[in-house]
């Protein structure tokens, strides 16, 4: 554990070091053949010390009909679960329960894969006043990483919980190592909760798997059409940065964000649910 004084001096540092310059509308040209950027999605430049990349700011009614019921389920189930003398909740779920809604943080990634590669795409769903909000960070080229987690590291500095889909294993280690490849000096320390393994233990005897779209048509009734795989996501980000053509870029930030509200979903479901005990068998 960091001391306090040890994070004051982070929190200081990206305070000043971290200063937005410029914020400005969009203005990125693609090329001749293809689809532009601006053509497909609506954001704005940030300017941070270590250069530029894009921001994607919305409310979760431009996205889903259903906000105003994410929203509420959500708040309710937090509430019902600090609250209900019924079951103990699995330590995992009850390490962010102590935390108020503006101090948890959803994060969906989209990296171009292992090894040397980068985080183009980091997706946050965050409360903010009064509602859930869509932040999605992305980097148009691969300079623009460093930027993108600078800013994040601050925007990270106000949050206490996590809440991820595999983040143990993958989300919260890639960001750290990119953190460091990039010189960037943060260190991260949330209670986390990862809800694959939440997933596996309420659901492993009732679904064919536990991956985030099988509990989202489970949960949320939601079944994605023409969502590009995940696999394909890294070779579709290249060959945007290689041509400039952005068609496919709509469909990963699309992909990125019903995967930060399936999250949302899944954990107002959990948190209403008894933990299942080691070893049973729900019929």
């Amino acid at each position: 554990m960091l001391s306090n004084k040890i994070r004051q001096k982070l929190a200081d540092f990206h305070r000043q070091h971290l200063h937005e310059k410029e914020i400005r509308s969009l203005s990125y040209t693609g090329t001749e053949k293809g689809v532009r950027l601006e053509d497909v999605v609506a954001g704005k430049v940030i300017e941070v010390n270590e250069g530029k990349f894009l921001l994607f700011e919305r409310p979760l009614d431009l996205l889903v009909s259903s906000s105003d019921e994410i929203h509420t389920e959500y708040l309710d189930s937090l509430n019902y679960c600090r609250q209900q003398t019924d079951f103990e909740p699995h330590p995992d779920v009850r390490s962010i329960l102590g935390y108020e809604p503006a101090r948890i943080c959803f994060l969906d990634i989209e990296t171009t894969g292992l090894g040397t590669g980068a985080a183009f795409l980091v997706g946050l769903i965050t409360w903010d006043s009064g509602s859930l909000t869509l932040r999605q960070l992305m980097a148009r080229d691969y300079s623009e990483e460093a930027p993108l987690l600078a800013y994040l590291a601050a925007i990270f500095d106000r949050y206490e919980a996590m809440v991820s889909f595999n983040g143990k294993s993958f989300d919260l280690r890639y960001i750290q190592e990119r953190l460091i490849a990039n010189g960037i000096p943060y260190f991260m320390e949330f209670d986390h909760l990862d809800l694959l393994h939440e997933g596996r233990r309420h659901w492993k005897h009732e679904l064919p798997n536990c991956r985030l779209q099988t509990l989202e048509k489970h949960i949320s009734g939601r079944e994605r059409i023409g969502d590009i795989p995940g696999a394909d996501i890294p070779d579709a980000y290249h060959n945007f940065v290689k041509s400039g053509d952005a068609r496919q870029i709509k469909d990963i930030v699309h992909h990125n964000a019903l995967d930060l509200i399936t999250l949302v979903e899944v954990l107002s479901c959990v948190l209403r649910r008894p933990p299942v005990k080691k070893g049973a068998i729900k019929q």
